[in-house]
């Protein structure tokens, strides 16, 4: 079973920031979390629930970890840059297949195929850009 993790870049001091994924959230009146809501997606930000607390986030800085390391052993999000020897791909989320995949961005060479298949992230690819 797969790790679920997200993470975000924290509005007060651009940080990024890891835990649970929440959209919108309550706090009560000793500034403990009383309620979180997973439905509301029209938030300026989103929140990362952390150990013992929960930072605001730049909702576009929100992406979810692959399950996937790369060659170094560094989790792999959604939206990172891998470098994958002979091209330079960006992950991200096929709906259509519902799976993990990437796009090519540039080739260091002969172009052979279009991206990366997943499987190889963590055998010859390297998070250069998160």
């Amino acid at each position: 079973m797969r790790e679920i993790l997200f993470r975000g870049k924290r509005v007060a001091n651009g940080e990024w920031v890891y835990g649970y994924y929440f959209s919108e959230i309550e706090f009560g009146d000793n500034g403990g979390v009383e309620h979180m809501y997973r439905e509301t997606a029209t938030q300026l930000h989103y929140i990362i629930a952390m150990e013992g607390g929960a930072d605001m986030v730049f909702a576009e800085t929100v992406s979810q970890y692959t399950g996937l390391d790369d060659m170094n052993g560094k989790k792999i999000f959604n939206r990172d840059t891998l470098d994958a020897g002979d091209r330079i791909v960006k992950v991200k989320w096929n709906k259509n297949c519902a799976c993990w995949d990437s796009d090519w961005l540039s080739y260091k060479g002969e172009r052979k195929s279009n991206g990366v298949e997943c499987a190889e992230w963590n055998l010859r690819c390297k998070i250069i850009c998160s």
